[in-house]
């Protein structure tokens, strides 16, 4: 009986520290999470600043990459449609591997060792690594606020993330000019247009 109240109070404890971390829109209709979504990053304005820390421990902030197109993935490594998009993804990557483009894979929930473990077993399973600069849920400090969490905050709050995987395209400028969420091979033709267009420019 006690072991039972315990791990009752437990689950309840739980339960409601994950409903706390949980953006409130997230319990909106879809409808209405896509149009925060759209207005949040509406194209042709200034993308929304973070700092991030690569796999490799390496300090990446948005506003210090003006005068390169930024490509980001809002992914984590639980997500099937997230790894299952991988090989897509590699191909664009060495597309335009000659190009001042950046490419950042950034986790939501998974710690560096769990991405070093998704690395070892893409390499063991598939035979390849995913060549996205990975970019593990450590803290960070956004511009403009004192606070700090972690990248959840970046893509629940900055970008209005509701659904995984998420892909930004940042121009040159720091301009949104491709978002969408959601895996598909239609998708991931447009990211590549997106980018050819930007590169043309």
């Amino acid at each position: 009986m006690i072991k039972f109240f315990i791990f009752y109070i437990y689950s309840s404890l739980l339960a409601v520290f994950i409903y706390a971390q949980t953006p409130y829109y997230m319990f909106y209709p879809t409808e209405v999470k896509q149009k925060l979504f759209e207005e949040k990053n509406q194209l042709g304005t200034p993308a929304h600043n973070f700092k991030v820390i690569t796999i490799q421990g390496d300090t990446i902030e948005l506003k210090n990459l003006k005068g390169k197109i930024v490509v980001i993935n809002f992914f984590f490594a639980e997500c099937p449609p997230c790894i299952a998009e991988i090989p897509d993804l590699n191909r664009i990557v060495n597309k335009y591997q000659t190009q001042e483009i950046i490419f950042l894979a950034i986790s939501s929930s998974n710690d560096k060792e769990r991405l070093k473990y998704l690395q070892a077993l893409l390499l063991e399973k598939k035979g390849f690594e995913w060549q996205y600069t990975l970019c593990p849920a450590y803290d960070y400090e956004t511009l403009g606020h004192s606070f700090k969490s972690s990248n959840r905050k970046i893509a629940n709050e900055l970008y209005m993330t509701n659904t995984y995987p998420t892909h930004i395209i940042i121009d040159k400028d720091g301009l949104f000019q491709y978002c969408t969420q959601g895996s598909g091979t239609d998708k991931l033709a447009i990211m590549e247009k997106t980018i050819d267009l930007l590169i043309s420019k």
